[in-house]
């Protein structure tokens, strides 16, 4: 699919590379989602870094191009979010408000858990 180079979206996308491009030449960017972009990040074993977008703000975008709500989500499971391009792949995330982390909503019949690590104690002799 040939691109636009009018377009608002394509204008964007050349934006938001130029600009990435002095930060990290190699960042793998996601073609007309530049709206959705939200910033970078690191993931994988060596750390790479890679951008991140806005899941909820891509869907928007789906809908707001003629798609239902069903197709959107169907769309972008499958050729956004599913498409894997190398280690570099785009971070997708959904942002969830901190209001949002008191209200109780069960997530199923297991419990979570969160363990956190003890500090080790310290080999150091007191002062005396």
């Amino acid at each position: 699919m040939k691109k636009d180079p009018n377009s608002k979206s394509y204008k964007l996308d050349c934006k938001l590379a130029d600009y990435l491009c002095n930060i990290e030449d190699d960042i793998v960017m996601a073609d007309g989602l530049s709206d959705s972009f939200i910033g970078i990040g690191s993931q994988g074993p060596d750390g790479e870094t890679v951008a991140i977008y806005d899941s909820v703000k891509i869907l928007e975008g789906l809908m707001a191009d003629g798609m239902d709500q069903e197709e959107a989500m169907e769309f972008y499971e499958y050729n956004i979010a599913g498409a894997y391009v190398g280690p570099k792949t785009p971070m997708f995330i959904v942002k969830i408000p901190r209001e949002l982390w008191d209200q109780s909503v069960p997530c199923s019949d297991e419990t979570i858990e969160f363990k956190v690590a003890k500090k080790p104690k310290s080999k150091r002799k007191p002062k005396k």
